[in-house]
């Protein structure tokens, strides 16, 4: 078949694949608009769009937008004939007066996500001040992850928005955050089970983390102050990614080389998915024997990814920086092989890996030190183990307090740092907001840098939150 005629059949069977989707998608509408969410008459429209996704899968992701007045299917323009004309004008109507110009249905889209999806649809009201943050939030609160939307600007592609577009920007970052555990979470259960990687997915995250960390930087960072003991490996994987990104950004890489890297730091302990929980999970020191096998992970993820199909220059620098994560700059580290140089990725991977473990309680029994004290133990290793440049790179991006950090003033208030200085030089005087005045009294306070602050005050000290009872993450997010 020549290639022109393979290409107009293949947009023939899109085409006709998206109106289906289209109409069942109309039905299930209708549907939920007369009965509640757990009733029998909503599961077969469910299934008969869960159905239609899947075949669409199978050639090509399932995204439907909204360009001008019209649906695509991708890049497919689904021109409505007499019988779709109202089930393609009623789903146009419903996206666009919540502002949505773009939906994505993952490869893990479930029965359940279509059923939270369509009632958060109705839930989200149009007459809303701001609808499609009102979706987000909906959303949210339904826990969707495999259904992703994008906002609807007229005039312009869902795609091409900018997430400070949206009025609610931490409310995004808490979406996309959210979105990147998730898709790791995916990425171990099918690494462990020997499936393939759905590697475009998780690019797909890595590039919508690295938009709004050009608008919002503070607001994804401050994210990273997140502690899960349950999720405590996904968690630590976005957190990796987001200061790897950050740090990224600040030495000049291009978007291009920047979701290399994000997909190097995302990916880096992929390696943990072939050993054993309880060897992951042991709380106490580990053996001889059990580091020795726990050393391993690297070299295990490194041969997870080369499994990955078309294997291209991306994915071999992805590869490295997973291979040299814990090489250590001076080469004291593991594996323990012959190498001769590591790259800018492992040693920048290296960095921030070792800062998000040093902060996170879950690792071999390890307690948590404070952002300030890891950024001390780091500094006191520059130049050996990590590589000094970078480190003040990472300096610049936590600060030398640390993004979440409870800290004292010379007024006798306490505060939480919720964004740090740009300018290095500037480092130890980051944003705080004030959580509590000079008697204790929990408040909600201002937010200001402390020497420019009137009157000016310092930091004097850095408090442990736990000692306090206080939960700093709620005052970043």
């Amino acid at each position: 078949m020549a290639p022109e005629i393979f290409r107009d059949s293949m947009h023939a069977e899109m085409v006709k694949l998206g109106k289906a989707l289209v109409a069942q998608l109309f039905v299930l509408l209708k549907t939920s608009a007369h009965y509640s969410e757990g009733h029998a008459a909503v599961q077969l429209p469910v299934a008969k769009v869960l159905e239609g996704i899947r075949e669409i899968q199978q050639r090509e992701e399932a995204t439907l937008r909204i360009k001008g007045n019209h649906l695509y299917l991708g890049d497919h323009r689904l021109r409505p004939d007499a019988a779709g004309y109202e089930a393609s004008r009623f789903l146009s109507h419903e996206l666009k007066s919540r502002q949505v110009g773009q939906v994505t249905f993952t490869a893990e889209v479930t029965a359940a996500d279509l059923r939270s999806f369509v009632y958060a649809l109705k839930e989200a009201d149009e007459a809303a001040p701001d609808p499609y943050s009102r979706m987000l939030e909906r959303m949210q609160a339904r826990r969707i992850v495999h259904i992703e939307v994008e906002m609807l600007v007229e005039g312009m592609e869902a795609a091409d928005v900018d997430a400070d577009k949206l009025s609610d920007d931490r409310l995004k970052a808490r979406l996309l955050y959210k979105k990147a555990v998730s898709a790791m979470e995916n990425v171990m259960a099918s690494t462990a089970a020997g499936q393939p990687i759905r590697f475009r997915e998780c690019k797909r995250v890595v590039q919508h983390l690295i938009d709004h960390l050009y608008s919002h930087e503070s607001c994804l960072l401050g994210l990273t102050a997140n502690r899960c003991h349950t999720s405590y490996g996904e968690m630590h994987a976005a957190n990796v990614c987001l200061l790897s990104l950050a740090m990224g950004k600040r030495l000049g890489l291009s978007k291009f080389h920047l979701c290399e890297l994000g997909m190097a730091a995302l990916f880096h302990d992929l390696g943990k998915a072939h050993l054993p929980a309880a060897l992951l999970d042991k709380e106490s020191e580990l053996t001889p024997e059990e580091q020795a096998r726990f050393e391993t992970h690297p070299l295990k993820g490194v041969s997870s990814l080369a499994m990955l199909k078309g294997l291209d220059k991306m994915t071999s620098r992805i590869i490295s920086g997973v291979f040299e994560h814990h090489l250590m700059a001076d080469f004291s580290g593991y594996p323990r092989l012959p190498y001769g140089r590591i790259t800018l990725f492992g040693r920048i991977v290296s960095l921030a890996d070792n800062y998000d473990t040093l902060t996170s309680s879950r690792v071999h029994g390890r307690t948590a030190v404070s952002p300030d004290k890891a950024i001390r133990y780091l500094l006191s290793r520059a130049g050996q183990e990590f590589d000094a440049p970078l480190l003040k790179v990472l300096v610049s991006c936590v600060g030398l307090h640390g993004l979440g950090s409870l800290v004292l003033l010379d007024s006798g208030e306490l505060a939480v740092v919720v964004e740090t200085n740009p300018d290095p030089v500037e480092a130890a005087e980051p944003r705080v907001r004030v959580i509590a005045d000079a008697a204790g009294r929990e408040t909600d306070g201002d937010v200001f840098v402390p020497g420019r602050a009137r009157p000016p005050r310092a930091i004097v000290a850095t408090v442990d939150p736990s000692l306090l009872g206080f939960e700093v993450n709620r005052y970043l997010l």
